[in-house]
């Protein structure tokens, strides 16, 4: 039975708290705990339009909606207020030099021992260039990714454009209700293939998953031990 493991890499494989959160609240003036709280919606992967969203948010005064906005124009609309597109500030702050903050989770070296037992592929929302420089910090290259390019979770084709006609199960190991959902949508889309969801977080970090598998345990047997059911 083939396996595919797709690996988000914001909050999986690099912690991306020293950078790009280090962004969102230079411009936005949120804090840590207001970033989670529109990220666990699932509706807010992109760190820049997150920005866009905290600036109207704040600027309304903080009202009571978030978990009834699905994005950016949500806000907007809820707001009444909105900054503008602030891409290109986050992006000079990011690609000035706070990319180089971020701290490694799960190194080349375990990542090259799992892509010798199973196919990899990174399922991320970052971007081409984004992507290049944390592989440049991991130390490994994913021969296989979607960028926000190709796709942006929770779109099931993020997640179904890696699938390869051989390979019959998937996991992807992420962290935000983004890859969640992006799971449960492959598996209303592609009944004929299984998805597993591995939630990476700080009581279960990526590299125990990865650990797992690079000691020679059955894939499928780590698969259903570690996800969601």
């Amino acid at each position: 039975m083939s396996w595919l493991v797709a690996l988000d890499v914001d909050g999986t494989l690099l912690d991306t708290r020293p950078s790009f959160d280090r962004v969102v609240r230079e411009l936005s003036g949120a804090t840590t705990a207001e970033l989670q709280r529109f990220r666990d919606t699932g509706g807010f992967n992109d760190d820049w339009q997150l920005t866009r969203a905290l600036v109207a948010w704040i600027g309304a005064g903080r009202p009571d909606i978030v978990e009834r906005c699905s994005d950016v124009q949500d806000v907007i609309a809820w707001c009444a207020h909105d900054p503008g597109d602030l891409a290109a500030r986050c992006m000079g702050l990011y690609r000035g030099g706070y990319w180089r903050d971020e701290r490694v989770l799960v190194d080349g070296d375990r990542l090259r021992a799992l892509s010798g037992r199973v196919a990899v592929a990174a399922c991320t929302g970052r971007d081409a260039w984004e992507l290049s420089r944390a592989q440049e910090l991991l130390g490994f290259t994913f021969a296989k990714a979607t960028t926000m390019e190709h796709a942006r979770k929770p779109d099931p084709q993020a997640l179904l454009r890696l699938v390869e006609p051989r390979v019959q199960r998937v996991v992807l190991v992420g962290d935000t209700q983004a890859d969640r959902l992006t799971v449960k949508a492959a598996r209303a889309t592609r009944v004929d293939v299984e998805f597993f969801f591995v939630l990476a977080n700080h009581d279960l970090p990526a590299a125990r998953f990865v650990d797992a598998v690079n000691q020679g345990e059955d894939i499928d047997v780590v698969a259903r031990r570690f996800c969601e059911a």
